[in-house]
């Protein structure tokens, strides 16, 4: 086989601030047959500036001619790409140096094998891990589990690229989702598994959230599991209440899958990265979603004593 057993994927757009620690990361790899193809979207800070100062063989710059999205420049990638295997990373994110080499060694063990994930460190924006995330690694885990709630995060898989283009690849009618609705399809093809172990840093900071962008996410998700309910054999009962119907019954409890209950989750997330007024606004968020559910309540109870802390230092 020609070129490279793996394609590196990094879509840029005006990513300078964390760019070279995330390259730094790739070309730090223990396996190195790979190749890195780093595609600028229309950036207008230094990001291609940054991207040009690396002098490695194993990188290649593609321009698009205009922004396209995240979803174009991810599907040009695959596209692009000449590696049998398809290692996304996004453009602030960062890798353990093992990170290629435990991955390839299980996906090469086995045929059955579409993509391979890890666990994950969170980390703020001066590199800090400050909390860690163990989603399901079984593969019987993770094909009960994906239809409601997403197991990999991207920057931590490694997924086989014809499977990936057979399947559509990154389907921008799901915005915010388009990954996850991969995973649902490349998961008919085969199975998943997650390393039970730390090869992958996400970060975390305010600029990568909006209440706007969750909404759409969650949004896209619910439509994606519609659109692949009958695939997994979900009962058309329990597919409604679960993850549908946005009804009022729904948010007030506080039902798996409700908006409220991810923005309080990502109320914990920005608090524990020190990220304080980002976390706030996602603890209102959460309360105003889901009124009378567990989450809702402690969301009310942190939000008072927030605003007891604050009134007592002035």
């Amino acid at each position: 086989m020609t070129g490279p057993r793996i394609s590196v994927v990094v879509p840029v757009c005006n990513g300078e601030r964390f760019l070279e620690r995330s390259i730094r990361s790739v070309l730090s790899q223990t396996y190195n047959d790979f190749e890195l193809l780093a595609l600028d979207d229309g950036s207008t800070d230094k990001s291609l500036e940054i991207l040009c100062s690396f002098d490695d063989p194993r990188i290649k710059i593609i321009r698009n001619d205009k922004n396209l999205g995240i979803s174009r420049t991810r599907n040009r990638g695959l596209f692009e790409a000449k590696g049998f295997y398809i290692a996304p990373i996004d453009q602030d994110d960062m890798w353990d140096a093992r990170r290629l080499e435990r991955q390839f060694e299980i996906m090469d063990s086995d045929p059955r094998y579409v993509i391979v994930g890890s666990w994950i460190h969170l980390i703020d924006s001066k590199d800090t891990v400050f909390h860690p995330l163990k989603p399901p690694s079984k593969p019987d885990h993770i094909g009960k589990t994906i239809i409601y709630r997403n197991p990999f995060c991207h920057s931590a898989v490694l997924f086989k690229r014809e499977y990936a283009l057979a399947v559509g690849g990154y389907d921008s009618r799901y915005p915010y989702a388009e990954e996850y609705c991969l995973w649902l399809r490349l998961l008919q093809c085969g199975i998943g598994l997650n390393v039970e172990e730390f090869l992958t840093y996400y970060r975390i900071h305010p600029l990568q959230l909006s209440a706007k962008k969750l909404r759409l996410q969650h949004r896209s998700a619910k439509l994606c599991r519609l659109a692949m309910a009958k695939h997994y054999r979900i009962e058309e009962t329990k597919l409604c209440y679960n993850l549908i119907l946005p009804n009022m019954w729904a948010n007030l409890i506080g039902a798996r899958n409700t908006l409220g209950n991810e923005y309080f989750d990502w109320y914990y997330i920005l608090t524990k990265a020190g990220e304080k007024k980002a976390a706030n606004k996602m603890l209102c968020r959460s309360l105003m979603c889901s009124i009378l559910s567990r989450k809702a309540l402690k969301a009310l109870r942190e939000l008072i004593c927030n605003y007891i802390r604050y009134y007592a230092r002035r």
